[in-house]
Protein backbone atom coordinates (compact mmCIF):
# COMPACT_ATOMS: atom_id res chain seq x y z
CA UNK A 1 0.00 0.00 0.00
CA UNK A 2 1.37 2.86 -0.84
CA UNK A 3 2.47 6.00 1.78
CA UNK A 4 0.96 8.66 0.00
CA UNK A 5 -2.08 10.48 1.22
CA UNK A 6 -1.47 14.04 3.38
CA UNK A 7 -3.82 15.53 5.69
CA UNK A 8 -4.61 19.17 5.17
CA UNK A 9 -3.49 22.29 7.21
CA UNK A 10 0.21 21.29 6.85
CA UNK A 11 -0.48 17.33 7.60
CA UNK A 12 2.39 15.15 5.85
CA UNK A 13 2.91 11.99 4.62
CA UNK A 14 4.91 9.52 6.39
CA UNK A 15 7.64 10.41 3.58
CA UNK A 16 7.30 13.63 4.11
CA UNK A 17 7.80 13.77 7.58
CA UNK A 18 10.73 11.04 7.49
CA UNK A 19 12.52 13.43 4.89
CA UNK A 20 12.04 16.10 6.87
CA UNK A 21 13.71 14.57 9.93
CA UNK A 22 16.49 13.65 7.86
CA UNK A 23 15.92 9.80 8.39
CA UNK A 24 17.07 8.12 5.01
CA UNK A 25 16.79 4.44 6.26
CA UNK A 26 13.37 5.34 6.73
CA UNK A 27 12.93 7.19 3.07
CA UNK A 28 14.66 4.18 1.54
CA UNK A 29 11.84 1.79 3.12
CA UNK A 30 8.95 4.21 2.61
CA UNK A 31 10.13 4.55 -1.12
CA UNK A 32 10.75 0.36 -1.59
CA UNK A 33 7.26 0.41 -0.04
CA UNK A 34 5.85 2.79 -2.83
CA UNK A 35 5.43 6.01 -1.70
CA UNK A 36 4.60 8.39 -3.70
CA UNK A 37 7.83 10.80 -4.00
CA UNK A 38 6.15 13.46 -5.29
CA UNK A 39 3.18 13.54 -3.17
CA UNK A 40 1.48 17.54 -2.93
CA UNK A 41 2.63 19.29 0.34
CA UNK A 42 -1.39 19.90 2.33
CA UNK A 43 -2.14 23.53 3.14
CA UNK A 44 1.32 25.07 5.21
CA UNK A 45 3.09 21.52 4.33
CA UNK A 46 5.79 21.07 1.93
CA UNK A 47 7.13 17.80 -0.50
CA UNK A 48 9.24 15.31 0.48
CA UNK A 49 12.32 17.26 -1.23
CA UNK A 50 11.10 20.48 0.02
CA UNK A 51 11.46 19.47 3.33
CA UNK A 52 14.53 17.25 2.98
CA UNK A 53 16.26 20.89 1.27
CA UNK A 54 15.21 22.82 3.83
CA UNK A 55 16.59 21.00 6.55
CA UNK A 56 19.63 20.58 4.63
CA UNK A 57 19.59 16.84 4.17
CA UNK A 58 21.28 16.28 1.09
CA UNK A 59 21.85 12.29 1.23
CA UNK A 60 17.77 12.58 1.14
CA UNK A 61 17.79 14.98 -1.11
CA UNK A 62 19.38 12.92 -3.67
CA UNK A 63 17.36 9.80 -3.07
CA UNK A 64 14.04 11.61 -3.66
CA UNK A 65 15.73 13.28 -6.89
CA UNK A 66 16.63 9.62 -8.15
CA UNK A 67 13.24 8.49 -7.57
CA UNK A 68 12.05 11.06 -9.73
CA UNK A 69 10.45 13.76 -6.93
CA UNK A 70 9.49 16.65 -8.53
CA UNK A 71 12.10 19.59 -8.25
CA UNK A 72 9.89 22.41 -9.49
CA UNK A 73 6.75 21.57 -7.29
CA UNK A 74 5.07 24.56 -6.46
CA UNK A 75 5.32 25.88 -2.66
CA UNK A 76 2.43 25.67 -0.83
CA UNK A 77 0.47 29.10 0.36
CA UNK A 78 1.34 31.31 3.52
CA UNK A 79 4.96 31.08 3.21
CA UNK A 80 5.85 28.02 1.73
CA UNK A 81 8.87 27.35 -0.63
CA UNK A 82 9.90 25.59 -3.51
CA UNK A 83 12.60 23.08 -2.41
CA UNK A 84 15.51 25.61 -3.93
CA UNK A 85 14.05 28.10 -1.82
CA UNK A 86 14.02 26.23 1.10
CA UNK A 87 17.48 24.98 0.96
CA UNK A 88 18.48 28.68 -0.25
CA UNK A 89 16.78 30.09 3.03
CA UNK A 90 18.85 27.44 5.36
CA UNK A 91 21.98 28.36 3.68
CA UNK A 92 22.38 24.41 2.71
CA UNK A 93 25.07 25.62 -0.17
CA UNK A 94 25.13 21.59 -1.29
CA UNK A 95 21.69 21.31 -1.39
CA UNK A 96 21.49 24.34 -3.56
CA UNK A 97 24.47 23.29 -5.87
CA UNK A 98 22.36 19.67 -6.23
CA UNK A 99 18.97 21.18 -7.17
CA UNK A 100 20.51 23.65 -9.42
CA UNK A 101 22.31 20.47 -11.17
CA UNK A 102 18.93 19.14 -11.11
CA UNK A 103 17.36 21.88 -12.73
CA UNK A 104 15.71 23.52 -10.30
CA UNK A 105 13.97 27.14 -11.46
CA UNK A 106 16.14 29.93 -9.78
CA UNK A 107 13.53 32.29 -10.81
CA UNK A 108 10.53 30.66 -9.08
CA UNK A 109 8.50 33.41 -7.88
CA UNK A 110 7.86 33.93 -4.53
CA UNK A 111 4.20 32.20 -3.07
CA UNK A 112 1.87 34.36 -1.75
CA UNK A 113 1.75 35.04 1.87
CA UNK A 114 5.52 35.55 3.34
CA UNK A 115 6.74 34.06 0.60
CA UNK A 116 10.45 34.32 -0.80
CA UNK A 117 12.66 33.84 -3.73
CA UNK A 118 15.37 31.73 -3.47
CA UNK A 119 17.69 35.31 -3.33
CA UNK A 120 15.59 36.93 -1.31
CA UNK A 121 15.54 33.89 1.05
CA UNK A 122 19.55 33.89 1.24
CA UNK A 123 19.56 37.35 1.62
CA UNK A 124 17.50 37.56 4.22
CA UNK A 125 19.66 34.93 6.02
CA UNK A 126 22.77 36.46 5.25
CA UNK A 127 23.92 33.48 3.46
CA UNK A 128 26.76 34.84 1.45
CA UNK A 129 28.24 32.01 -0.53
CA UNK A 130 24.23 30.86 -1.64
CA UNK A 131 23.85 34.35 -2.93
CA UNK A 132 26.84 34.23 -5.35
CA UNK A 133 25.51 30.75 -6.26
CA UNK A 134 22.60 31.85 -7.27
CA UNK A 135 23.45 35.08 -9.10
CA UNK A 136 25.73 33.00 -10.94
CA UNK A 137 22.92 31.05 -12.04
CA UNK A 138 20.65 34.10 -13.50
CA UNK A 139 18.56 34.67 -10.27
CA UNK A 140 16.42 37.90 -10.71
CA UNK A 141 18.33 40.57 -8.08
CA UNK A 142 15.23 42.51 -8.43
CA UNK A 143 12.40 40.03 -7.99
CA UNK A 144 9.32 41.83 -6.26
CA UNK A 145 8.06 40.42 -2.60
CA UNK A 146 5.48 38.30 -2.68
CA UNK A 147 2.56 40.69 -0.65
CA UNK A 148 2.21 41.49 2.85
CA UNK A 149 4.82 43.79 3.29
CA UNK A 150 8.24 41.61 1.85
CA UNK A 151 11.33 42.13 0.60
CA UNK A 152 12.93 42.32 -2.16
CA UNK A 153 16.58 40.81 -1.44
CA UNK A 154 18.40 43.93 -1.10
CA UNK A 155 15.82 44.83 1.53
CA UNK A 156 15.79 41.71 3.06
CA UNK A 157 19.51 42.07 3.38
CA UNK A 158 19.43 45.86 4.66
CA UNK A 159 16.88 44.84 7.10
CA UNK A 160 18.81 41.78 8.52
CA UNK A 161 22.37 44.09 8.92
CA UNK A 162 24.08 42.05 6.34
CA UNK A 163 26.50 44.26 4.99
CA UNK A 164 28.71 42.35 2.39
CA UNK A 165 25.36 40.75 1.09
CA UNK A 166 24.08 44.63 0.94
CA UNK A 167 27.45 45.44 -1.15
CA UNK A 168 27.42 42.03 -3.49
CA UNK A 169 23.94 42.73 -4.61
CA UNK A 170 24.48 46.30 -5.32
CA UNK A 171 27.57 45.11 -7.35
CA UNK A 172 24.69 42.57 -8.85
CA UNK A 173 22.42 46.02 -9.99
CA UNK A 174 19.77 45.68 -7.43
CA UNK A 175 17.74 48.50 -6.91
CA UNK A 176 18.66 50.89 -4.25
CA UNK A 177 15.72 52.89 -4.82
CA UNK A 178 13.09 50.26 -5.16
CA UNK A 179 9.50 51.30 -3.87
CA UNK A 180 8.16 49.90 -0.39
CA UNK A 181 5.55 46.58 -0.96
CA UNK A 182 2.62 48.22 -0.52
CA UNK A 183 -0.05 46.62 2.70
CA UNK A 184 1.84 48.67 5.12
CA UNK A 185 4.70 46.98 6.14
CA UNK A 186 6.79 47.37 3.88
CA UNK A 187 10.19 48.91 3.34
CA UNK A 188 12.50 50.59 1.34
CA UNK A 189 16.04 49.30 1.70
CA UNK A 190 17.41 52.76 3.49
CA UNK A 191 13.96 52.04 5.96
CA UNK A 192 14.71 48.68 6.08
CA UNK A 193 18.52 48.90 7.37
CA UNK A 194 17.60 51.36 10.02
CA UNK A 195 19.84 50.79 13.38
CA UNK A 196 22.61 49.35 11.19
CA UNK A 197 24.73 52.72 10.10
CA UNK A 198 27.47 50.96 7.62
CA UNK A 199 24.62 49.35 5.69
CA UNK A 200 23.07 52.84 5.72
CA UNK A 201 26.16 54.59 4.57
CA UNK A 202 26.58 52.30 2.13
CA UNK A 203 22.64 52.76 0.52
CA UNK A 204 23.11 56.01 0.97
CA UNK A 205 25.83 56.32 -1.39
CA UNK A 206 24.51 54.03 -3.92
CA UNK A 207 21.21 56.19 -3.86
CA UNK A 208 22.30 59.64 -4.59
CA UNK A 209 22.50 62.64 -2.74
CA UNK A 210 18.40 63.25 -3.74
CA UNK A 211 17.56 60.13 -2.02
CA UNK A 212 16.80 60.81 2.40
CA UNK A 213 15.74 58.44 4.63
CA UNK A 214 11.86 59.00 5.11
CA UNK A 215 10.30 56.76 8.10
CA UNK A 216 8.09 53.79 7.03
CA UNK A 217 4.31 54.58 7.63
CA UNK A 218 3.02 52.55 10.05
CA UNK A 219 1.13 49.50 8.86
CA UNK A 220 -3.19 50.82 9.16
Amino acid sequence: MGHHLAAGHGGQTALQAAAEGGYLEVVERLLAANANASAAAGHGGRTALQAAAGGGHLEVVERLLAADANVNAAAADRGGRTALQAAAGGGHLEVVERLLVANADVTAAAAGGYGRTALQAAAEGGHLEVVERLLVANANVNAAGANHGDRTALQAAAEGGHLEMVERLLVANADVNAAAAAGGYGRTALQAAAGHEAVMMVLRAAAGPQQCYLPPHPPP
